[in-house]
């Protein structure tokens, strides 16, 4: 009885451990569930290349953009740490920088449809905070 016990123990285990070594590698250190970066930034760019029509250039030039942007992002919360004001800071001159870039990239109507669907997401972001 005990080496059965046993034996199905180690077959469980086993079993956990085969399986544990066949999931997809996420980015280090990012909660299960997730996206990585990459995955992020394509998500992104398909909202962005529907919401604006981009052409194909534009779309790849976007998802680089993107994923410089997200990498960024990503260093200067492991830098900020707790100090929530080097975050904000931070992140502000992030989005400036590639805003910037963004206007280089799209069309000024595209661009001006940008700004729009930035700020609605922000007054968004703000009414779900502040319920």
């Amino acid at each position: 009885m005990n080496k059965l016990l046993v034996l199905l123990a180690v077959v469980l285990l086993g079993a956990g451990a085969v399986s544990a070594q066949n999931k997809p590698a996420k980015q280090a250190g990012a909660p299960t569930g997730m996206p990585s970066l990459a995955e992020s930034a394509d998500q992104q760019t398909k909202a962005m290349a529907k919401q604006l029509n981009l052409t194909a250039d534009q779309t790849t030039r976007i998802k680089a953009l993107q994923l410089q942007q997200l990498n960024e992002m990503k260093s200067l919360r492991s830098k900020a740490g707790d100090d929530r004001e080097a975050m904000i800071q931070g992140s502000q001159a992030i989005r400036e920088k590639y805003n910037a870039e963004y206007k280089t990239v799209l069309t000024p109507d595209q661009f001006a449809k940008f700004q729009g669907g930035t700020a609605q997401a922000k007054n968004k972001r703000g009414l779900e905070r502040a319920n």
